[in-house]
């Protein structure tokens, strides 16, 4: 046992419970190893990290959700304190390479073997440097009284006080309030194009969780209110809300259902990865999904999908009027190999059928099929490289490709990349997170238009208080019915400063450009400049993974969240 005023602080990761109970009882009620949470799940694990604050992870190979070298990785990314020893019954030599090479730095074949699980426990602890737990008595005094009041309200709410084993049960503010105010010049509204001041409120997203062993369940809704200083009669009350619900058959197979509803009157700013710019009006879309993941074994997975989306708009006026409102059906297979943490391979088909709710204005209903494959090579953990190449065949075929890059420096990821896709059908757009490979639809985009882009982005922290967020998006669009290119560009940038953990201010400067309006009767150029401040009533019970919460995900992020995010501050 290594020398330490306090015991090692362990936190067991396996499916089965009474795994967890034998690990328990092996490593016995003494004071040299002190238990501080269990978790059911990598994912699970890793969101207890900033809360029970381990010094060693006893990680299975594979979990409901990840297999034991991503849980590994992830974890070591989030705390590189934190040392994780792999004990599991399952001995393949592959897996275990894998989470040695993740980081881990022990293994134990059987837990049924208290001297070398202890004496790997050790071995692991000498690897961390211990941290100071003392705090001054004044912080203690404000922890306690933090601690009472978080109780009563947790009372209040009929949610409880959640355990290390399960923090995700009852009612949470998971997104600050944001209050900012600025100048909006040339949006569309009426056929005309207007300047004005606003005002934004954007709430808090309002949530319930509700999570097992087996299932998760969660349902939240975000408003924001939209206020001019000049023409009150465009001010607007916007909606986001979300279900999902993620129920684990077993250890290999994991049900995956969810609902995204999204209104509101200002489209342009809301739908990013779109290029054509929209008429201020009511915008409404509702997408369905369904998934079945099936992990064949450590490192392959085979996803099964589902999704039906409707899109709504209403303010369309002219030729295009209604040409937006469309019923949307999508059926899609992928396998994903990752051969080890540096390269991963993703392959697809889709299977669209786009039906226009007014047939007398778009036409008849269209058909894709979409094949798709993608690359991820890891070259060191600042530096990625994505390429993918596909076709689709429709009513207009054609070969689409995509190649993007990452790399950061010091606190600052920079991403810049090329693509060319149908529609939204297919492509990796480093701008506005659009996973690879995936075949998202609607959001504002006809199934005829092929797309060529180039995106660029800079994201990160360039001080522990100052923060960048900037994007670049522009080229073709497509073709209108007259025959006209269709060339449009997006750029923005946002400036933070955090006071504290809570309190935060930021600046954001937004372009949109399209030299042939096809929605809108003229070429339009919108510039808006915002300034204001984010509040964090509450803290979220669980963190992001992946590199930045607006910046491109981690490959195990919400599927939901991958394909319809919608950037909060657009």
């Amino acid at each position: 046992m290594p020398s330490t005023s306090r015991p090692i602080r362990v936190l067991i990761c396996n499916q089965h419970a009474m795994f967890r109970d034998g690990i328990k009882a092996l490593l016995g009620d003494g004071s040299s190893i002190k238990i501080v949470g269990e978790a059911s799940t990598g994912q699970r694990a890793i969101n207890l990290l900033g809360r029970v604050r381990p010094d060693i992870v006893l990680m299975d190979t594979l979990t409901p959700d990840l297999a034991g070298d991503e849980a590994t990785e992830r974890i070591r990314a989030i705390d590189p304190h934190v040392q994780v020893v792999i004990v599991s019954l399952d001995e393949n030599e592959l897996m275990v390479s894998r989470c040695l090479q993740a980081g881990a730095v022990g293994f134990v074949g059987s837990a049924n073997r208290p001297p070398e699980l202890r004496e790997a426990i050790d071995t692991a602890f000498l690897r961390c440097v211990p941290r100071n737990f003392a705090r001054p008595e004044r912080r203690i005094k404000h922890d306690v009284r933090c601690a009472a009041v978080a109780i009563a309200v947790s009372i209040c709410l009929g949610g409880g006080v959640a355990d290390a084993q399960d923090p995700h049960n009852g009612f949470f503010l998971t997104s600050p309030l944001g209050l900012s105010s600025g100048w909006d010049q040339n949006f569309v509204s009426g056929g005309q194009p207007l300047n004005d001041t606003e005002a934004l409120l954007t709430g808090p997203t309002f949530a319930w969780m509700k999570s097992t062993n087996t299932t998760d369940f969660s349902l939240d809704y975000q408003p924001e209110f939209e206020l001019f200083a000049h023409n009150s009669n465009l001010d607007a009350w916007n909606h986001q809300s979300r279900m999902r619900l993620v129920h684990r058959l077993n250890g290999r197979t994991t049900i995956d259902v969810g609902n995204y509803f999204i209104s509101t009157d200002d489209p342009t700013r809301v739908l990013g990865n779109s290029l054509l710019l929209l008429p201020l009006a009511r915008f409404e879309q509702n997408s369905f999904y369904a998934a079945l993941n099936y992990r064949v074994d450590h490192h392959t997975k085979l996803i099964f999908r589902a999704e039906n989306t409707v899109t709504n708009s209403n303010g369309i006026t002219g030729p295009y009027a209604g040409r937006l409102n469309e019923l949307g059906t999508a059926g899609t297979v992928s396998v994903e190999h990752k051969f080890n943490s540096s390269h991963e391979l993703d392959g697809s088909y889709s299977f669209l059928h786009v039906d226009p709710l007014s047939s007398a204005i778009s036409g008849g209903a269209t058909n894709v099929n979409l094949f798709n494959a993608a690359y991820t090579y890891t070259i060191h953990p600042d530096l990625l490289l994505h390429l993918s190449a596909g076709s689709v065949v429709g009513t207009q075929s054609a070969m689409l490709g995509s190649a993007a890059i990452e790399k950061r420096v010091k606190g600052v990821w920079f991403a810049g990349g090329y693509q060319r896709y149908v529609a939204f059908f297919g492509g990796y757009a480093p701008l506005e997170s659009m996973p690879v490979g995936a075949a998202g639809f609607s959001q504002g985009l006809v199934a005829s238009n092929v797309y060529q882009v180039a995106t660029a982005r800079a994201w990160g922290q360039i001080t522990k208080r100052v923060g960048v967020e900037a994007g670049a998006q522009g080229g073709l669009t497509g073709i209108n019915l007259l025959g006209q290119n269709i060339r449009g560009a997006i750029y923005h940038a946002r400036v933070d400063y955090r006071f504290n953990d809570r309190v935060v201010w930021f600046a954001r400067a937004e372009y949109y450009d399209q030299n042939v309006a096809e929605f809108i009767p003229f070429a339009n150029t919108r510039r808006r400049y915002t300034s204001g401040i984010e509040i964090a009533l509450t803290r979220s019970p669980e963190s992001t993974p992946g590199r930045s919460r607006r910046g491109p995900l981690a490959p195990d992020d919400d599927p939901l969240d991958r394909e319809l995010r919608v950037p909060q501050d657009r």
